[in-house]
Formats: structure tokens, sequence, C-alpha cells
């Protein structure tokens, strides 16, 4: 009888250590398994808009694992997005100032580039994060340089926003704020120009304000978290759009557990 429960008792505890390994299992291959995806490019679709010509491409993602429609949904839509928020500003406030700019006897044509950089694309299994150079100019007009960003939850297609990433937004953003003007200060001696003139010091150093507006062109790169700013936000026309990476040891303190879980699923595309 002895040997009898000595044998339903170890028999017992592989069944129970069996089922033990099997509930955990799933949660270690998912941290283990993350795995970078395909990226490639698509053409822009045209701005619409009269006498603009559209050019350039945005990110579009693959996988053999992972279905990635929602993601490229997410992602086509950010572009569109855009496009119609600029449309709608140039409607309101160019077109009914000078509406001859775009009749197409009009010799110059408006500009809208979009020009993805590899360098600022992480694309996973779990997220992808793109910071694209958007450059959009009125016709016969001077250029105006900006940043079209998306991160998007995968396999969801949800898209993340900044404050989203910190258990603390303000601290968060604060943090985040003082080390990019730190960094840009540091290294654009354009931008640093602009703050030697204390008009232009009060003027660009609301472009550094942490607040979300000033910081929502962001992504998530294999070297931390890349802030695009408008032309014209810290510094003067001719510094052009800036843009910086603030590692991520910086804000790490603020994370949320959301944030955490991206920073670390973050991967360098592979190229179709």
């Amino acid at each position: 009888m002895r040997v009898l429960l000595i044998v339903i008792t170890v028999l017992v505890g592989v069944t129970l250590g069996h089922r033990a390994d099997s509930r955990e299992s799933p949660r270690s291959e998912t941290i283990h398994t993350i795995e970078p995806l395909t990226v490639y490019e698509v053409r822009t679709p045209p701005v619409t808009l009269p006498n603009y010509q559209t050019s350039g491409t945005y990110v579009q993602v693959a996988s053999d694992r992972v279905d990635l429609m929602s993601v490229n949904a997410t992602l086509r839509n950010a572009v569109l997005s855009s496009q119609r928020h600029y449309a709608r500003y140039v409607r309101e406030n160019v077109m009914p100032r000078v509406p001859m700019i775009f009749e197409p006897p009009y010799p110059f044509r408006g500009v809208y580039r979009t020009s993805p950089r590899l360098r600022l694309i992480s694309a996973s299994t779990l997220v992808v994060s793109v910071l694209i150079p958007l450059e959009r100019r009125v016709p016969g007009g001077t250029g105006s340089a900006t940043w079209l960003a998306a991160t998007v939850q995968i396999p969801s297609g949800s898209r993340v926003g900044l404050l989203q990433l910190f258990s603390e937004p303000t601290r968060g953003l604060r943090a985040l704020a003082s080390e990019a003007k730190r960094q840009v200060l540091a290294s654009n001696a354009c931008v640093r120009a602009s703050f030697e003139n204390p008009i232009g010091r009060r003027l660009n150093a609301r472009g550094f304000a942490p607040r979300v507006r000033n910081y929502q062109r962001f992504g998530l790169t294999s070297t931390g978290i890349a802030v695009g700013f408008f032309q014209g936000r810290i510094g003067g026309g001719s510094c052009g759009s800036v843009l910086t990476i603030v590692r991520y040891e910086a804000i790490r303190p603020f994370l949320s557990t959301l944030g955490e879980r991206l920073v670390a699923g973050i991967r360098n595309p592979r190229r179709k």
C-alpha cells in the first residue's frame, strides 16, 4: 500500500508539473519569439488639391506568421489623415487669398513628398513604428518640412499615442522634452543660433515646451525615441525640420507597462 501511494504521489506531481509548464510556456514563447517584420514601400496616394504633385512612398509590413491587414490599414490611414488635415488647411487659409496659384496656367506646382528612412522605422511581431520626413509646399511657395508618424500595435492595428508610453504622463513628457532640448541645442548650430537672440529664444522655446503637440511626431527606434520637430517650431525657417533621438534611459523610469512592453519589442526591420 505504501508503495502504491508513493507511485500515485509521483504521478500526480509529474502531471501538475506538466500542467504548470503548459501554462507558463506561452508567455515564455511570446517573450522569446518576437521577430522582425519585412517592410516594403508603396506609392503615396495623391493629395486632393489642385495643381499639386505628390511623390514618394510610405511603409507597409509583411509576415508569414501574423495577419497584418489591420496594421497596414492603420499605416495607410495615417498617411490619408495627414493629407486630409493639410488639404483642409490649404483650402481654408491659402486658397481664399491666392486662388490663382491653384489654377492650371500657374507655372509652379505644389509639392507633397514623403521620404521614408530605414533608421527611423522599427517593425516586429509586437509593434511597428515609423517616423517619415514629409515636405509640403504650396504652388510657388517656400518649403515646409515636417514629419508623418505612426506607432501601431500588432496584430490589432491600434495606434499608440505619446502619453500612453508613460505611467506618469506629465513627468515622462517633461523628461523627454528636457533631453530633446538639450540634445538639439548641443548638436544643431542653426537652432542654437536662434536661441542667442532674446526674442528668438522666447519664440522658439515654445516649441520645446512639454506639450503633446510638440512631441506627437515620434517613432520608436532601436536606438531611442525619435522626435521630429516641424520647420520653424524650434528655430528659424532656414533650420528646416529637426530630428533628435532620445535614448530610452532618459525616459525609462516613467514608462508605463505598455511602454516597457513596446520598447522591449522593438526590432530593426527586414527589407523586402
